[in-house]
């Protein structure tokens, strides 16, 4: 537990910090503009922007800021109040997930996730997903391009999707890594559908149950997806 603790506490600071400073920009520019007189601002900048407006538009960004201050300063001081940690605490693969992370030869480094025999944990976002909660698994790849042409990056994730009917999408390095983890995914939890196709896609977003059900058909069963090797390997969504 401490392990995970650690990545919520690492996670809080960071965002914090970050919301903390948007919070106090938002927050002067929203004085600022309040304290500016409209028609003087009119007059000088040749515009008909009442300060006042901006003001509103500011202010509002500094309380979403602020709330995220307040959030992430919570689970600082308190992680087990994050998603993360309950998660462990409620499941019943939770003491399994945390004694698996504290001892070295229980977990596995793949790029940027860690695989235990029980769940996946993504370090970055201090997220847990556990096998029993997972019914598919895929690869996604998000391509950024210039003027809708010229290919500027692609950014590589594992996209989980679990029986609460969301999909997570953890970052990884590379294809190899994405490649690893669903080979890890298909060793560890066989019953676990693997691979992307539009069909998939459509009958989990109208039905999660139904997927689960069938999940939890194969699992009785022991059956593995047959095609894991090339679903690990195949084309991105």
């Amino acid at each position: 537990m401490s392990v995970v603790s650690g990545l919520v506490r690492r996670q809080a600071t960071l965002w914090g910090l970050y919301a903390l400073v948007m919070f106090l920009v938002c927050a002067a520019l929203t004085v600022g503009f309040l304290l500016t007189n409209p028609s003087s601002a009119r007059s000088s900048r040749g515009s008909n922007m009442d300060p006042r407006l901006l003001a509103v538009v500011f202010g509002g960004l500094a309380l979403f800021a602020g709330y995220h201050v307040v959030r992430n300063g919570r689970h600082l001081l308190d992680p087990s109040c994050h998603p993360a940690v309950r998660a462990i605490n409620e499941r019943p693969w939770g003491p399994a997930c945390a004694a698996a992370l504290l001892d070295p030869a229980q977990h596995v480094r793949v790029g940027r996730l860690l695989v235990t025999p029980v769940a996946i944990v993504d370090p970055g976002a201090a997220r847990v997903i556990g096998f029993d909660d997972l019914l598919w698994a895929y690869h996604h790849q998000l391509t950024q391009k210039l003027y809708g042409a010229i290919t500027t990056s692609r950014t590589q994730f594992v996209a989980l999707a679990t029986r609460d009917g969301q999909t997570h999408k953890a970052r990884q390095r590379s294809e190899e890594d994405v490649r690893q983890t669903l080979l890890w995914v298909n060793r560890l939890a066989p019953w676990v559908v693997l691979g992307y196709s539009p069909s998939l896609e459509a009958g989990f977003k109208r039905s999660p149950a139904a997927l689960a059900l069938a999940v939890a058909q194969r699992r009785a069963a022991g059956t593995a997806d047959a095609g894991a090797a090339g679903a690990a390997g195949g084309a991105p969504r």
